[in-house]
């Protein structure tokens, strides 16, 4: 073998995601669901308002979970 087996360190699946990068993220998305909303509205598309409202209501149900210790 090329490697002994003790050689390697850490744990395998080590998480390489913390919390805050995930709420981050869903702090991002929720504006830019929120932005899109208002763009499909200003515009007439209603595609766009639906893309950014579930976009927006998915991030803002993600965050109240984390504020409230669910996630």
């Amino acid at each position: 073998m090329r490697y002994r087996e003790d050689a390697i360190t850490g744990e395998m699946g080590a998480p390489i995601v913390n919390e805050g990068m995930l709420t981050g993220t869903a702090l991002y998305a929720l504006l830019v669901g929120i932005g899109i909303c208002i763009v499909g509205i200003r515009t007439g598309l209603i595609w766009a308002t639906l893309m950014g409202g579930s976009l927006a209501g998915v991030s803002a149900v993600y965050l109240g979970a984390v504020v409230l210790g669910y996630a």
